[in-house]
């Protein structure tokens, strides 16, 4: 009897970044399609790591809170951050029926983060996935500072990480805070200067906010590959006309 081939899928993101929310959704949107309409022999085994986009030295959990507008304005220019925002990130959101806002302030990802990992350690993908999705959700359609323990902590307890005052206590000590700093070192050490970066079994990486359609070809051609030692790239084919390197750098 036939077994399915294991996907091990590393997503390198960071969780204050449009782009990576844009990624997120369009990954998760291809893993659904090929698991429930194509059936494809696969199980996905997905890891999501950090990445800071905003370097602790201008943005961290002491920083005087400013709102998205002027710190990206500040940062980018006004012309760069509205064709983004406007021509990328709405855009992308209006076709796809999901509200991205940028109100609110910016947040420092750290403490999302360290979050983020603890759930992978106490639950693999099934209680970090949810925990990214409901940062994701608060942040960039809610409008919220998921800097803000309380708004971590609640989140947290939501998704049955762990209650909400243990989740705070976490928040407020520096546990798992060496961890993230090595991960992020570590996808520079890399080369990547920017998020998301999907790496499939360790071999093939895929730059940028893709669209579903793009992952469900590369799923489809792995799935019919069988042995991981037997697939070629898939994205030889493919590379020139699907795959770009959209990347947003901060």
């Amino acid at each position: 009897m036939s077994t399915n081939r294991v996907l091990k899928i590393t997503v390198v993101n960071d969780l204050v970044c449009p782009n990576c929310y844009i990624g997120h959704h369009e990954l998760l949107s291809a893993v659904s399609y090929c698991r429930a309409v194509l059936r494809l022999p696969l199980t996905f085994d997905i890891e999501f790591r950090p990445f800071q986009l905003i370097p602790r030295s201008i943005l961290n959990e002491n920083t005087p809170k400013i709102s998205r507008a002027a710190f990206f304005t500040q940062h980018l220019g006004k012309d760069a951050f509205e064709s983004f925002a406007e021509h990328s990130v709405l855009k992308w959101a209006e076709e796809r029926k999901i509200n991205i806002t940028f109100d609110g302030v910016v947040s420092a990802s750290t403490r999302a983060h360290r979050m983020s990992r603890k759930a992978y350690h106490l639950g693999g993908q099934n209680l970090q996935l949810p925990f990214l999705c409901g940062v994701f959700k608060a942040y960039l359609d809610q409008g919220q500072d998921i800097a803000d323990v309380h708004v971590l902590a609640q989140i947290a307890e939501t998704v049955n990480i762990m209650p909400k005052e243990q989740a705070i206590e976490f928040l407020l000590s520096d546990e798992l805070e060496d961890e993230v700093n090595k991960l992020c070192e570590e996808a520079k050490t890399r080369g990547l200067n920017g998020v998301p970066a999907i790496i499939i079994d360790g071999r093939w990486q895929i730059n940028g906010g893709q669209s579903s359609e793009v992952f469900v070809r590369i799923f489809k051609k792995l799935a019919d590959c069988g042995s991981p030692s037997a697939a070629p790239s898939p994205f030889a084919p493919m590379l020139e006309n699907d795959i770009t390197h959209a990347a947003i750098v901060v």
